[in-house]
C-alpha cells in the first residue's frame, strides 16, 4: 500500500539501545498541513544519542495528500 501511494519513509529505531530515545524515537501525525481538506500524513524520527552529541541531525518527511 505504501509504494502505491508514494510513501517510502523508513522508520529506524534499535530496541536494544539502552536510552529510551534511541528504542522509541519516532512517531507519526495526521493532520491538514496545507489547509486543502484532506489529511497529510507527517512522519518524525529523533536521532540516537550518538547522533545528537555529534550534533547529527534527522530528517522527518511529510506526504501531503495528493
Amino acid at each position: 500500500m505504501t509504494a502505491k501511494t508514494g510513501i517510502t519513509f523508513k522508520h529506524a529505531a534499535d530496541p536494544a539501545k539502552k536510552y529510551i530515545v534511541e528504542s522509541m524515537s519516532g512517531g507519526v501525525i495526521i493532520f491538514d498541513h496545507d489547509r486543502d481538506g484532506w489529511p497529510d500524513i507527517y512522519f518524525a524520527i529523533a536521532p540516537t544519542v550518538e547522533m545528537a552529541i555529534k550534533g547529527q541531525k534527522t530528517r522527518g518527511a511529510l506526504y501531503p495528500a495528493a
